[in-house]
């Protein structure tokens, strides 16, 4: 068994890219006051700069260890800049817009529903990838966990069905370059893939938010440094989630962002000062917890 294969080594990697990613929420929105970011056009920008960044430095240390510049093969061009499309330009781009159009909680709720999108995309995409009941049932229960967490949450804000098909395109999309990522990352090399897919997608996010009007004004040193951390957490996270999509099955390692609202709940009440650690936090933990541990049970079985 390979390294990246063992079931400590897969718990402790895909909870530290979930961990980052759920660490995007507290930071993201200290950025968008430390760039006095407003509007959806201007969110759009500052995401394309963070991904662009995160997508040249990957490609840089490539460069580095390799001892020459990456450049993928041209038969992977086109694959690799529809990847970006998808998962970077596409699950981002409907994301901001969605957000400006849905209560936060019915969002998060949304967002959940991911696992079992991949589920669904991967039984259809890839042949070793089979959609079982005990997979569905992992899913349901970590999704519920997530419906848990966000119970009392403030809902009052007008529900708008745009806004949440927004969010259904972007987890749509989120979904289908998880899926992609597998069979893309064993035609080249993992860190070739994550720093192109993320350049040209952030680059495409650069352009539609700065031809929208979007603008960012730069405070201090403090907004470099959380632009900084942002550039790490998107080019460590994405980086270890292609490592570890390349020698896992999809759904073995999708369940995992079921974890990411959870993390981002805690960390923005650590961060942000906001109320988190309730009843519904603990039993949010244990639901998706045990989902997670289903799915798992129900890959090694087949």
């Amino acid at each position: 068994m390979k390294t990246l294969q063992k079931p400590v080594v897969v718990f402790l990697l895909a909870n530290t890219a979930c961990l980052l990613w759920g660490s995007a929420f507290p930071s993201i929105k200290i950025g968008y006051t430390l760039f006095q970011v407003t509007s959806v056009s201007s969110r759009i920008l500052f995401a394309g700069i963070r991904f662009f960044l995160a997508g040249l430095v990957t490609l840089c240390y490539a460069a580095f260890r390799f001892k020459k510049w990456p450049i993928p093969d041209q038969t992977l061009w086109k694959p690799m800049m529809a990847l970006g499309l998808v998962q970077t330009f596409g699950q981002y781009f409907f994301s901001y817009i969605g957000l400006a159009h849905t209560p936060g909680a019915v969002a998060s709720i949304i967002n959940g529903t991911s696992s079992f999108m991949i589920l669904v995309i991967a039984h259809f995409l890839l042949k070793d990838e089979l959609l079982t009941p005990l997979k569905i049932l992992g899913c349901v229960i970590g999704t519920a966990g997530i419906v848990v967490l966000q119970l009392g949450a403030d809902t009052s804000e007008a529900l708008h069905f745009f806004g949440e098909a927004m969010l259904l395109l972007s987890t749509f999309f989120g979904a289908l370059g998880t899926v992609l990522v597998r069979p893309l990352s064993h035609r080249t090399h993992p860190f070739i893939l994550t720093g192109s897919q993320l350049s040209f997608g952030g680059f495409l996010l650069m352009v539609v938010g700065m031809s929208r009007g979007g603008t960012w004004t730069p405070t201090g040193l403090g907004a470099y440094a959380i632009l900084f951390y942002l550039v790490f957490l998107s080019l460590a996270a994405f980086n270890i989630w292609t490592l570890l999509l390349k020698e896992n099955p999809v759904s073995r390692i999708g369940v995992y962002n079921l974890t990411i609202p959870i993390y981002g709940t805690v960390l923005s009440g650590i961060f942000l000062k906001e109320t988190f650690w309730e009843f519904r936090t603990l039993a949010a933990l244990i639901l998706v917890s045990f989902g997670v541990w289903v799915v798992q049970d129900s890959s090694k079985k087949h």
